[in-house]
């Protein structure tokens, strides 16, 4: 059931997604927007505290052994090494604190979560805004995150 789900959407096509993902997963498979937001909570939680807290480990544990982050128009990066290295590049130049998601929607199914938000935070510069885009599927029975797509504002 898993494969028929993904084959419902391409993830790399994410303009319109949640709305055609919503349009072609059928009941039985949706999950409700407040099901997806407290499957994803504890998760989000301790990846914002990993975050501020520069903690790798904490930052790994979530993502899916084929994860990408994509930051749009400008690079890609694949792998634990290559996504070890932009995100420590990231907290680095960024150094996020006080960390507030808003604007996010919710979709999904019982094999892939999709999630777009808006996140704010603090740095040394002053405020600054990121847009993703998430796509999560589950490995090992757990959620992990395997494709972001971000847009610094």
């Amino acid at each position: 059931m898993a494969s028929k789900c993904l084959k419902a959407f391409n993830p790399f096509c994410l303009k319109g997604w949640s709305s055609y993902l919503n349009e072609y997963l059928t009941t039985a498979l949706r999950m409700k927007a407040e099901e997806v937001r407290e499957a994803l909570k504890p998760i989000y939680d301790e990846l914002e505290k990993g975050i501020a807290e520069r903690n790798m480990d904490v930052i790994f544990k979530h993502l899916h052994t084929d994860c990408v982050v994509v930051q749009k128009n400008k690079e890609v990066s694949y792998g634990k090494e290559q996504i070890a290295t932009k995100v420590k590049k990231f907290l680095e130049e960024h150094q996020p604190k006080n960390i507030k998601r808003s604007n996010a929607t919710y979709c999904g199914c019982e094999c892939c979560i999709c999630v777009s938000v808006e996140v704010g935070f603090d740095t040394p510069k002053g405020p600054a805004k990121v847009v993703e885009h998430h796509i999560w599927k589950k490995q090992s029975d757990e959620w992990k995150l395997y494709h972001v797509e971000y847009e610094m504002h």
